[in-house]
Order: structure tokens, then C-alpha cells, then sequence
């Protein structure tokens, strides 16, 4: 083995030496062909001009020399870009061309003047139905029960149309700010001793606007919601617990709720209530709570 590692180190250093010297014997072979070459075509006007400039350099008078212009690399990536108006504009995105003049306090029903100069308008009609996950827990000695369900919600607002030629999908609306720059219906649930939202990962709510203007809302909620218990006949009873959704602040002239005609709650047919069966889910919309300041429909 140590054989064999001298000679390939011997052999190493002979090739490099070799190389140093074809390396020399070049360097010096392309010298004398340029001065060759410089000799014979090293004209007498190329040698006054170049003595000429030589000695401007010397004299430090440099700046009367010929000037030379080298393009800024900015000029070469604005080229064809002088006038400003030429430029190309940003692109704006999908939701602020539809809310282009849109006005926030507004219901979309709403009319500016009836021609006497009257603030006139039509209820918006807002269409709900819930998607019951689960029942979590019925406590009976606090006579309430908690619910993880899915509030869907479907308005029209004709301000929020677009043509295909804008976009051939419909708008999609993921984080609460975006949500908050168009009107929605202030549903909230009457008889709830406690709610929130579901925020992880990711905002358990959604807004889908279609070209046509129609407004789909989707949020997961889940409730602790009161219920007036009667254990009369226990314990052959039946409860009846109500969900009652109305508008917070908008009365019936502006804002109608109704539930969906078909199917406005749906769940599971086989959920677990420890000691409870569900039997029947049943709607209506003929309660009416006077406030203040006008008629608010619950359903």
C-alpha cells in the first residue's frame, strides 16, 4: 500500500510541473504573435489618437475628452415605458370591482326616493336553515342544552351582480373583514345563554356572492340554548326545546326572515342524547316580539 501511494503522488506533481511549463511556453507564444500584430497594423492615426488621450488623462483635463453613454440598467428595463400613462395599471381584485360605489348602510332592498322625496324600500328576504352536527349535553337540573350546528343564511343583493366577462366564478369571501365590507342580515339566537364562533384553524364562517347577486352565508356556532323544562310526567315526559333566530336591530320593513322551504333542519337520525331521543324538529315563523322601535318576526 505505501507503494502504490508514492507513486501517484510522484506522478502528480510530475503532470503539474509539466502543465506549468506548457502554461509558460503559450503564455509566451500568444505575446510575440501580438506584438506581431500590433507592429503591423498599428496604423499612425490609431497612435496620434491614443497619444492624444493619454495626454488629456495626464493633465487632468479628462472631462473634455469624447464622452461615452452607458445605458442604466433601469433605462434598459423601462425602455418603451417613458410616458407614465403607457404604463399598465394593477390589477384589482374581484371584490373591490363589485363594491365599486356600494354603500354599507343600505339594505339591498332599499330606495332612495319615491319621487315625493320619501325614503321607501322593501323588506329583504333572507332565507335560513341549520345543519345540526350534534347535541353535546341536555343538563336538566339548569333546564338548557348544548348545540354545534351550521347557520346557512341566502340573501339577493342586485349592487353585488357582475357579468361573466368580470369573472366566470363566483366571488369568494374567507376572513371576517372581507364579510364586513357587504351587508348581512344581524341574526342572532334569542334564547341563547351563551354563543361563539369556531376560529380554529381557520374562520369557521364563508360568504359566496354569485353574478347574479346571490348572497350565500355559512357559519359553525355553537349554543347553549335555554329550555323551559315541564317533568310533570317523568319519566315518560317530553320536552320541547326551542331555537328561536331573529333579527337584532332590522324590523319586518326591512328585513324578513323566512325558514327554507325544504328541509330547514336537518341532523342525524341515529344521534346519541344519553337518556333523550329526538322524535320530531318542526318550524315556524309566527312569533312577533314588539321592540321600541318596530316589529322584529322570530323563527
Amino acid at each position: 500500500m505505501d507503494i502504490i501511494i508514492i507513486s501517484s503522488l510522484t506522478y502528480h506533481r510530475q503532470r503539474t510541473i509539466l502543465s506549468t511549463a506548457l502554461l509558460v511556453v503559450l503564455s509566451q507564444s500568444v505575446r510575440s504573435i501580438f506584438l506581431r500584430l500590433r507592429s503591423k497594423y498599428w496604423t499612425k492615426r490609431v497612435r496620434v489618437l491614443w497619444k492624444w488621450i493619454w495626454g488629456r488623462f495626464n493633465n487632468g483635463c479628462w472631462s473634455r475628452s469624447p464622452r461615452f453613454y452607458l445605458p442604466h440598467a433601469a433605462d434598459a428595463t423601462n425602455k418603451g415605458a417613458t410616458n407614465p400613462q403607457q404604463q399598465s395599471k394593477p390589477k384589482r381584485n374581484l371584490l373591490d370591482i363589485v363594491l365599486e360605489n356600494y354603500d354599507l348602510d343600505k339594505w339591498p332592498t332599499f330606495h332612495e326616493d319615491d319621487g315625493d322625496g320619501n325614503v321607501t324600500g322593501e323588506p329583504t328576504v333572507n332565507t335560513v336553515w341549520v345543519d345540526v352536527m350534534f347535541i353535546s349535553s341536555i343538563n336538566v337540573e339548569a333546564m338548557d342544552l348544548t348545540i354545534d350546528m351550521y347557520l346557512n343564511q341566502k340573501w339577493n343583493d342586485k349592487r353585488l351582480k357582475f357579468s361573466k366577462s368580470v369573472s366566470r366564478r363566483r366571488l369568494h369571501l374567507k376572513t371576517v373583514d372581507q364579510m364586513r365590507r357587504i351587508w348581512s342580515p344581524d341574526t342572532y339566537i334569542v334564547n341563547a345563554k351563551q354563543a361563539n364562533f369556531h376560529h380554529i384553524t381557520t374562520e369557521n364562517r364563508v360568504v359566496y356572492i354569485s353574478g347574479n347577486g346571490d348572497v350565500f352565508y355559512s357559519a359553525r356556532i355553537t349554543a347553549k340554548i335555554a329550555c323551559e323544562m315541564k317533568f310533570h310526567s317523568f319519566p315518560m315526559d317530553n320536552q320541547e326545546c326551542m331555537l328561536h333566530l331573529a333579527s337584532y336591530a332590522y324590523t319586518v320593513d326591512i328585513l324578513q326572515m323566512i325558514w327554507l322551504p325544504e328541509g330547514p333542519v336537518s341532523y342525524k337520525q341515529d344521534m346519541d342524547l344519553n337518556q333523550f331521543h329526538l322524535t320530531n324538529v318542526s318550524t315556524s315563523v309566527t312569533c312577533v316580539d314588539m321592540y321600541p322601535d318596530g316589529i322584529v318576526k322570530l323563527v
